[in-house]
């Protein structure tokens, strides 16, 4: 599997129980794609090897059982180990969303074909990611980067269109 194929997402914890369960850390941004996923790939030596899914806990601790993996000492060797998903898995207006993946900063920000200004900084809190804009009259505004929000991103013009609610510039 080539490496620009596989998103990173998140990280592995450790054991839980006796049945080849694991604790997962994943990227706040990614969380709900868990119940679509059919594989997460881990990288080894040199390639990512994919690992089909047979069950996951999505809570205050979040967790994966995989298929074929049943006792802990089976599982161990995965914990502190980096684990991701591919492309095809995540819709276009997350792809950018991951750290491992398009740096953002220097795209323009549109908002109802105005221009908004240019993305300065990407501001990953828990809850939510953030872009910093900078407008050509030296505006600074902090926008919620999420899904319902963006209408079309153009890596090719380093473009974002976005659904700004009402106000928000006026903050």
């Amino acid at each position: 599997m080539l490496k620009d194929e596989i998103i990173s997402v998140g990280k592995f914890g450790k054991p839980i129980g006796k049945d080849g369960v694991i604790k997962i850390e994943i990227d706040p941004d990614f969380e709900r794609l868990l119940k679509k996923l059919k594989f997460l790939f881990i990288y080894i030596a040199g390639n990512y090897v994919p690992f089909k899914i047979a069950g996951y806990q999505v809570g205050q601790v979040h967790s994966v059982k995989f298929s074929d993996i049943n006792t802990p000492e089976t599982v161990a060797w995965m914990t502190n180990k980096m684990f991701g998903i591919h492309r095809s898995e995540i819709p276009s207006k997350y792809r950018i969303i991951s750290k491992s993946n398009i740096d953002i900063t220097g795209y323009t920000v549109m908002d109802d074909k105005k221009i908004v200004g240019l993305i300065t900084a990407i501001i990953k809190n828990p809850g939510q990611t953030l872009i910093e804009v900078s407008s050509s009259d030296q505006k600074v505004f902090l926008i919620p980067f999420v899904d319902a929000l963006i209408l079309d991103l153009n890596n090719t013009s380093k473009m974002i269109t976005m659904n700004l609610p009402e106000g928000i510039l006026d903050l």
